[in-house]
């Protein structure tokens, strides 16, 4: 009875007759039925099931039937011994691992930073649904510096006679209010105002509402979920009512938060008043920004092409009515002039088109630098590792001549040279990826962005990384795993190691390191100076100690009261009322000179009252500034640019024509000045009387200030506070907003600069390598050298002058691509400095002084010791 107790269930054991290979069977079936046995024995819990899963334990591939089997090519042992040497070995050369690990991980985490911030850049508007089937549509004057506004009829028009597009809507922003809800003035930026087929073009994530509905109504306002949370916390805000310049608008709908690589990052969005201006609107007047979306497969080519005769069917009359010098359309075109539409691809905006977009721009010619310092220190790390790893297999010839006395084939020999380049790629990786989320907070600051550690670790790099890896460990370890294991054994251990190819390897390598190196020092040098020309400009004005008060209107009457308290300050110097400030955005208006050659421009157009001259501390050149001209409309103030392009010697005086009705006399000069980035040419500006002109009267008022600036901007709060109590004191100094107009410069001055110092210390740290190796292999050498009576200064200039001439040759190279490419990135610069001599030989002395320091150092340890001891090693 108790043999048929230890009887095995039988079901399982059919289910390994029927899965199991027959020449497995009868053994896995026996250890199977000895497992149960003595489970029985000693009387464990569900024995049978116990048994069950032994045998499901053993449905796997190789012993299922009528499947062939299979066997790895290397064992698992094997790999395992492969690793453990090329532990040791690292191990071994620990100085040298090191170095290479650290030189490739500092590569890694420097592209890793910058390939995120390049992926940033050209991500802009990506994500818009039909992006590729946008674009903004804009005004033509005969180059490609396009003007940002387009008539208000223009989209309407262009929907009723191209078929080539789908829907178009127009917009007006950003811009910041200050909106009124339950007697509170809360601040908001960002806002936009725009037609109900907003959504059409720019689709987004409703939150609340309907997209239908969104913007018809004419006081209608979309929130973003961070401006509704902000407003109205935990209630609904749907239907509820904010007060914006005495006009109620209601919420009706809720949207996702904008991204922040969008052309148009709003907060929240006002439908367009239904007001006759908008509606019918007129076409010599451009106060909108347009944006059409073409249908599936059509060719903006063709619609391009349509855009001339519609701008003369629709535009013409308007033009040459507003223009009394030309009779017709026709006689405009054959005075020079052009006038027509653009249109320009979405994405495109944020990098080619700095005027177009309403985010922060971007810069095509930085992104590429961006591109190339990354590709160079990643080449400089790699080339670092590759020239080690040939130069330190050179050393192994004895270890392969060893392995393959014992038995070991070439395959085995390929696949441990190779397994132990990857490894030591693989752990630099690692490191760099950590070094790069470390640093990332410090990279945020100097390019003023918001990256995350999900920049650098996501899907898309993560294919980067590994074909990084693959790549790079097959290469460094290619010249080991397949030259190396090629030598026959009795070579191998007799150390006849062929030099010639690696040397000349290594020697093209190093040249390719010098000339980058070369290149990025050099390059660093150009833009350092340039960044340094361009912000210490003369602007032509006195903008410190300036304060800029915003909203002024909101004073009204009270305006000349408020001006009075301020004067009566011993803090306040000066006081100025302007329709713009400097370094603002300032808007082109259209107006042609008189008589024959007549010229249209296009100034940035200012209204400013007689103080500002004296505030701005503007230089007049001839005439006057408005002094006594309270009653005279047409009296107009143009700068030394405006004349020149006019072709006036004598510009006091001239007429000027904007409308057939329209006549604007100069009475005065001021000298050029610099109203946005000093990297551009003076633009030509007209200013014109503010108090002539009731609807563009004093934007923002200037304070000149003492020194004392915390009085003095208590003295101005104080007076707002007392004639607009409640509604928020907003002002900013002007020297600090003509600095952020410096900030993208200096950004790119501090990442180049940065990015080109750390590929010229991965560089260097591949010279210290390479000089210490070169210094081991050439040990005896120095020693007899020594021992026939060399001085130790005669050694350290035999040894460091072969490096010299590689540098002068990488120099070499290195000049006609920083020439070129230099100017190249200075040509996109109005206002440059010349790439001269020392800016050419001073780098290459420096990098001669690094090389020296580096290898002199070592030289001189080599050549200092005593040569008995490098004799008797063997």
């Amino acid at each position: 009875m108790k043999d048929v107790k230890i009887k095995p269930p039988k079901w399982p054991l059919k289910l390994l007759s029927w899965f199991c290979k027959p020449y497995y069977k009868e053994t896995v079936e026996g250890d199977l039925i000895e497992i149960y046995e003595r489970q029985v024995a000693a009387h464990v819990k569900y024995v049978k099931l116990r048994f069950l899963w032994n045998v499901i334990r053993f449905f796997r591939i190789r012993y299922i039937k009528n499947l062939e089997d299979i066997r790895p090519k290397t064992s698992y042992g094997m790999f395992k011994n492969y690793f453990k040497v090329s532990l040791r070995s690292m191990r071994k050369n620990s100085t040298y691992t090191l170095l290479n690990i650290l030189g490739l991980s500092i590569g890694i985490a420097s592209c890793l930073l910058l390939i995120s911030h390049i992926s940033h850049q050209l991500s802009f508007d990506k994500y818009v649904q039909d992006g590729h089937r946008i674009y903004r549509l804009v005004n033509d004057r005969g180059s490609t510096n396009y003007s940002p506004f387009t008539p208000t009829p223009a989209v309407q028009q262009m929907l009723l006679e191209f078929p080539e597009i789908e829907s178009g809507a127009r917009i007006y922003g950003l811009y910041d209010v200050v909106l009124k809800m339950d007697n509170q003035f809360i601040k908001q930026n960002d806002m936009l105002s725009a037609d109900s087929t907003f959504f059409d073009i720019f689709p987004t994530k409703f939150l609340n509402g309907k997209v239908e509905y969104a913007l018809n109504s004419p006081n209608s306002i979309v929130l973003t979920q961070s401006v509704a949370d902000q407003l109205f916390e935990d209630q609904n805000p749907m239907g509820k009512t904010v007060v914006y310049d005495e006009d109620a608008y209601q919420v009706t709908a809720v949207v996702a938060d904008q991204p922040k690589n969008s052309t148009i990052p709003y907060r929240a969005i006002f439908s367009f008043p239904h007001d006759k201006w908008l509606t019918d609107g007129n076409w010599s007047g451009n106060n909108v920004y347009s944006y059409l979306k073409l249908k599936a497969g059509a060719d903006p080519e063709r619609l391009r092409e349509k855009f001339l005769e519609f701008t003369e069917k629709h535009l013409s009359e308007e033009l040459i009515a507003f223009m009394s010098e030309y009779d017709s359309w026709s006689d405009f075109l054959a005075a020079g002039n052009h006038r027509s539409f653009e249109i320009v691809p979405l994405m495109d905006i944020h990098l080619n088109h700095q005027r177009l977009t309403l985010n922060n721009p971007g810069n095509r010619n930085n992104t590429l630098t961006f591109s190339i310092i990354a590709v160079f220190i990643l080449l400089i790390a790699c080339i670092n590792y590759i020239n080690m790893s040939t130069a330190k297999s050179s050393l192994r010839l004895k270890e392969v001549g060893l392995r393959k006395v014992l038995g070991s084939v070439r395959k085995h020999l390929v696949q441990q040279f190779l397994l132990e380049s990857v490894l030591i790629t693989l752990v630099s990786v690692l490191l760099g990826v950590i070094l790069a989320i470390l640093v990332l907070p410090y990279f945020n600051i100097m390019t003023d962005a918001d990256y995350g550690w999900r920049n650098i670790i996501n899907l898309n790099m993560l294919g980067w990384v590994v074909a990084f890896v693959i790549v790079v460990g097959l290469v460094a370890g290619s010249y080991p795993a397949l030259y190396l294991s090629s030598f026959k054994p009795i070579d191998s251990l007799r150390k006849e190691a062929v030099k010639g190819r690696s040397s000349r390897l290594r020697t093209v390598l190093v040249i390719f390191q010098f000339t980058v190196s070369v290149f990025l020092i050099t390059a660093t040098f150009i833009v350092f100076h340039q960044v340094q020309h361009v912000s210490s400009r003369d602007l032509g004005m006195n903008a410190d100690q300036i304060f800029v008060v915003r909203n002024d209107d909101r004073l009204g009457n009270n305006y000349q009261a408020f001006v009075n308290d301020l004067m009566s300050s011993v803090h306040i110097e000066q006081l100025g009322a302007l329709s713009h400030y400097p370094s603002g955005r300032i808007y082109d208006w259209s107006y042609l000179t008189m008589g024959e050659n007549a010229v249209t421009l296009n100034p940035d157009n200012i209204f400013a009252d007689s103080s500002a001259l004296q505030t701005l501390g503007l230089q007049l050149v001839a005439g006057s500034f408005f002094q006594g001209m309270a009653t005279d409309s047409t009296a107009v103030v143009v700068n030394e640019s405006f004349a020149r392009k006019a072709g006036w010697t004598e510009p006091v005086g001239q007429l000027l024509n904007r409308g057939r009705s329209t006549r604007f006399r100069v009475i005065g000069v001021v000298k050029d000045f610099i109203l946005r980035n000093g990297q551009y040419n003076t633009r030509e500006v007209i200013f014109r009387y503010a108090s002539s002109n009731p609807e563009y009267f004093a934007r923002y008022i200037h304070i000149r200030t003492s020194s004392d600036f915390v009085e003095a901007l208590s003295v101005i709060e104080t007076a707002w506070n007392k004639y607009v109590p409640g509604y928020p004191f907003e002002g900013f100094f002007l020297d600090e907003s003509f600095d952020r107009l410096y900030a993208e410069e200096r950004r790119f001055g501090h990442v180049f600069t940065s990015f080109s110092g750390l590929a010229i210390i991965i560089a260097s740290i591949g010279l210290f390598s390479l000089a210490a190796f070169s210094l081991e292999r050439r040990t005896k050498e120095i020693a007899i050298r020594k021992v026939l009576g060399a001085t130790a200064r005669r050694i350290m200039y035999h040894l460091v002058f072969g490096f010299l001439k590689l540098i002068l040759v990488g120099a070499i190279l290195a000049f006609p691509a920083i020439y070129y490419l230099g100017n190249e990135w200075l040509n996109g610069f109005d206002y440059r400095i010349v790439i001269d001599a020392p800016m050419i030989v001073l780098p290459i002395l420096l990098l001669g002084a690094i090389s020296i320091s580096i290898i002199g150092l070592k030289t001189y340890k080599a050549a200092m010791d005593n040569p008995v001891n490098a004799l008797k090693a063997e």
